[in-house]
């Protein structure tokens, strides 16, 4: 008696689906707990250099003022330009599998913007589960614009922020899709 086992190629989980995205599995959590600030920093392109600082931040006497920015060193990311707090932008999401628009003339990108923020009544950002964030980055040695995208998560108390994956684009001046690998 013969057995036959059916097999099927199967594309590998880690095998990029682009050899031009630089994908990095972050999962970084910051909890604000007892602390009032907490800072740290993001590498998308994976050059060892800080592409983004986080800023997690709360008032020391009340849960109504907490906040997580996503500040760039040489990068920016998506925003609404309709949405800001004093001079910072609330993030602007796109789902997974959508492309952003390019820089252009409009208003779509900036250094500095909200992941999640309350302000008592004013809340900005996102709390929906695994975001897609999109971002660009400047390469300082050519100063060309990259594309990518940062997932994360913010808890629906404001107090935990996750940052999941991140993606990166080689070649320069190309959005990406959010979620491509």
């Amino acid at each position: 008696m013969a057995l036959a086992f059916a097999t099927a190629c199967k594309k590998e989980s880690s095998t990029p689906d682009d050899p031009n995205i630089i994908y990095s599995a972050i999962n970084k959590t910051i909890v604000l707990g007892s602390s009032t600030t907490i800072t740290d920093s993001v590498d998308i392109n994976k050059d060892t250099k800080s592409d983004f600082g986080i800023i997690a931040a709360k008032s020391a006497s009340t849960d109504d003022t907490i906040a997580f920015y996503l500040a760039g060193i040489t990068s920016g990311a998506y925003v609404d330009s309709a949405k800001y707090f004093s001079y910072i932008f609330d993030s602007k999401i796109l789902p997974n599998g959508q492309t952003p628009e390019k820089i252009g003339t409009g208003l779509r990108w900036s250094e500095a913007t909200f992941l999640a923020a309350k302000f008592g009544a004013n809340t900005f950002g996102h709390l929906a589960s695994n975001v897609y964030l999109p971002t660009i980055t400047r390469n300082i040695n050519t100063d060309k614009l990259h594309y990518g995208w940062l997932q994360y998560n913010v808890s629906s108390d404001y107090k935990t922020l996750k940052i999941i994956d991140a993606a990166y684009n080689l070649v320069p001046n190309i959005p990406i899709k959010m979620g491509a690998q």
